[in-house]
């Protein structure tokens, strides 16, 4: 599946917010997952939407989950 790629000025427009809001990472936009071409920042399409509506964006991430033995006394 391709995933369109959009520039800061296009979420700005998806979203409301000022485009160095954006890039600042402010205002709950941290979880937008970003790509570097050179200089200029992507951002993915669909988390733009999404982070717009409201719904939660969940990075696709790897968890790594170290079980501990219980102590017992």
């Amino acid at each position: 599946m391709i995933r369109k790629k959009i520039t800061t000025k296009q979420v700005s427009e998806i979203t409301g917010l000022a485009e160095s809001t954006i890039r600042g990472k402010k205002a709950g936009t941290q979880v937008l997952r970003r790509t570097k071409h050179g200089r200029s920042t992507r951002y993915y399409l669909d988390e733009a939407l999404a982070f717009a509506s409201g719904q939660p964006v969940i990075k696709r991430t790897i968890q790594h989950s170290i079980l501990k033995p219980a102590l017992s006394e």
